[in-house]
């Protein structure tokens, strides 16, 4: 693969938190899906890493969407207060949110075989963007999202990399390489 092909698809990835700008996180996540993007045959043109800032991440998800086939997100879909990837996505995508009782099932029986109850805070990770596909969680709380925008498709994945990549190879990979091809 040539780098800079316009006529390969193209991908950016988009890293969020405070936790990474600041160095307190080292960001691998970009690192694993840079490599299993381009195995897939598309061009990664860009990784940009932005801290918790509503206007910063909307900015950053706009231009990549009207530059790019791709946009994989990681980060930023916690139920901790620094978590604003998903109402930033309702701005970008003018959409509301919606409860999502599968979301609500898996997080039930996941604090049920631990033995407790979820806590309060877990429960927005049930309410999902409407126009969102949702991508079902198995090794965390926070469910990923496939949204669409003009030609473009957006992957809002969690940033812990254990859920990421579980998401990332589950729903991206497959879609990736099927719409490669």
């Amino acid at each position: 693969m040539i780098f800079g092909d316009s006529k390969a698809p193209c991908a950016e990835l988009v890293v969020i938190g405070d936790e990474v700008v600041s160095g307190l996180i080292l960001d691998r996540n970009s690192q694993y899906l840079g490599e299993k993007i381009h195995e897939l045959g598309i061009e990664v043109s860009r990784i940009t890493t932005v801290g918790d800032s509503a206007a910063i991440i909307e900015d950053c998800v706009k231009l990549a969407l009207e530059r790019s086939d791709w946009v994989v997100l990681t980060g930023g879909l916690g139920a901790t207060h620094d978590d604003i990837t998903k109402s930033v996505l309702l701005t970008v995508f003018e959409c509301g949110l919606k409860k999502d009782s599968k979301v609500a099932d898996m997080l039930e029986k996941r604090f049920q075989a631990r033995g407790r109850e979820g806590p309060e805070s877990v429960q927005s990770q049930c309410e999902v963007p409407e126009k969102a596909e949702i991508l079902y969680n198995e090794e965390g709380t926070a469910p990923g999202f496939k949204m669409k925008l003009g030609n473009s498709t957006l992957f809002s994945l969690p940033g812990v990399p254990l859920e990421m990549q579980y998401l990332f190879e589950k729903f991206v990979a497959p879609e990736m390489a099927a719409q490669s091809n």
